[in-house]
């Protein structure tokens, strides 16, 4: 069932997704089941290149700080990154993780504004 008109409340949004098989498949299936648009279901190579899952914007300075701050004695899995990010972000507390992060996250935040905004 196509819900094209439904799926995005006339609201100017991305899906991105990883660049990996089951991303691709994600990807495929959000077009098919749920009528979202192709340009506007993006895989992170799309956006950065040699990103194909967002723990490759880390690299590994940042996973360190990550691990650090989460008091980890491994590396973090992708679910601790997302928890890093989510607790940041909800207590508006952001910490620099190092400069090959920063440009990544650039790159992909100003390839994400282009897809949203072509006249900007």
């Amino acid at each position: 069932m196509k819900l094209q008109g439904q799926v995005s409340w006339n609201l100017n949004f991305l899906f991105v997704l990883d660049s990996d098989k089951q991303g691709k498949i994600e990807r495929d299936r959000y077009h098919e089941e749920f009528g979202i648009p192709l340009e506007r279901l993006l895989t992170l190579n799309e956006l950065v290149s040699g990103v194909t899952v967002i723990e490759d914007l880390l690299d590994n300075e940042a996973r360190l700080v990550l691990k650090k701050t989460l008091k980890l004695t491994t590396s973090p899995s992708k679910g601790q990154i997302r928890r890093f990010f989510q607790e940041q972000l909800a207590s508006d507390q952001t910490q620099p993780l190092s400069a090959v992060f920063a440009e990544k996250a650039k790159t992909l935040i100003d390839a994400l504004r282009l897809r949203l905004d072509p006249a900007s």
